[in-house]
């Protein structure tokens, strides 16, 4: 498989589909959003290897901006003390899901960014797995 060449695909699919995660692709360079679909068109090839490329593997991160932007919505009208809560108050979410999907207390110095695509990631690997698993079922 030419990893590459999947990877430029990838860039662009993640461009149209913002909604999207995980491209899968087969041996013969056909792509698909659902890995289910992958598997079922390897079935019909010599080689039935997949593989799957992560949006947060191949996209540039825009999530600072995108926190900004939100940011900025909600700070109308709010005084600081009101946006530093508010802040406070994501942060608490986000350490309480990093605990809940990685299993282990988050550390305070990583930034939200690197808090966020850890449980990505992981959310991704287990899906992964479950889905493995639910193949050789």
């Amino acid at each position: 498989m030419n990893k590459e060449k999947n990877t430029e695909r990838a860039k662009e699919i993640f461009g149209a589909y913002a909604d999207k995660d995980t491209v899968y692709f087969t041996s013969d360079g056909q792509a698909f959003l659902s890995d289910s679909d992958c598997r079922n068109h390897a079935k019909n090839l010599v080689d039935k290897q997949t593989m799957s490329l992560e949006r947060i593997d191949v996209m540039p991160s825009t999530d600072s901006e995108d926190d900004e932007t939100d940011l900025d919505e909600k700070e109308e009208g709010l005084t600081e003390a009101q946006i530093e809560a508010q802040k406070k108050e994501d942060r608490q979410k986000l350490e309480a899901l990093y605990a809940e999907v990685i299993g282990e207390e988050a550390n305070p110095d990583k930034s939200d960014t690197v808090l966020k695509t850890a449980i990505t990631k992981k959310q991704n690997a287990d899906k992964a797995k479950a889905s493995a698993d639910a193949d050789k079922a």
